[in-house]
């Protein structure tokens, strides 16, 4: 954790957008190690430069994140493949989770994740986060959700795409 320390006291210097791409990325071993208000600072501080660049430059901004949601099946550790059932639970708990980013709502978007110990394995979790965190919309919508099927043994990635506005 010292080490990371370092390396973000260097970046906010030095470089903040290498600072931020870190800070993000640390998102998920903060959540884990339980130290996610030191997180959230260090985040913030890097978001709330990215947010004064885009004002400085006077520009119009497109702000896209892409991240994954839910990993079923044994390829991503579970011990059987996914059915149509576990799908269908895992979708329900998706659009569930989803209606927090919907509403702009970054903490409950982590606290749902955090509740449930992250047991589908949501690899969007990072950038969602800080798209929610860095953004000033009024509101978001889901625009479609699927799933994709990775492997011979029905292995299973959900998605979503959505739009804030």
């Amino acid at each position: 954790l010292d080490n990371f320390r370092v390396a973000l006291s260097w970046a906010e210097k030095e470089d903040p957008a290498l600072g931020l791409r870190l800070a993000a990325a640390l998102v998920g071993y903060w959540f884990t190690r339980g130290v996610v208000r030191e997180g959230r600072d260090w985040l913030d501080r890097f978001l709330a430069a990215l947010r004064e660049a885009i004002s400085v430059s006077g520009k119009t901004a497109c702000v896209i994140a892409a991240g994954e949601l839910a990993h079923l099946g044994m390829r991503y550790g579970d011990k059987v493949p996914p059915t149509d059932f576990s799908f269908h639970r895992a979708m329900q708990y998706d659009l569930e989770m989803l209606k927090h980013v919907e509403d702009l709502k970054p903490e409950e978007f982590m606290g749902y994740i955090q509740k449930e110990k992250d047991q589908r394995r949501i690899s969007g979790f990072s950038p969602i986060y800080c798209l929610l965190r860095l953004i000033q919309a009024e509101k978001g919508q889901v625009l479609r959700y699927d799933r994709g099927i990775t492997d011979q043994y029905n292995s299973t990635v959900t998605y979503a795409s959505m739009s804030f506005f």
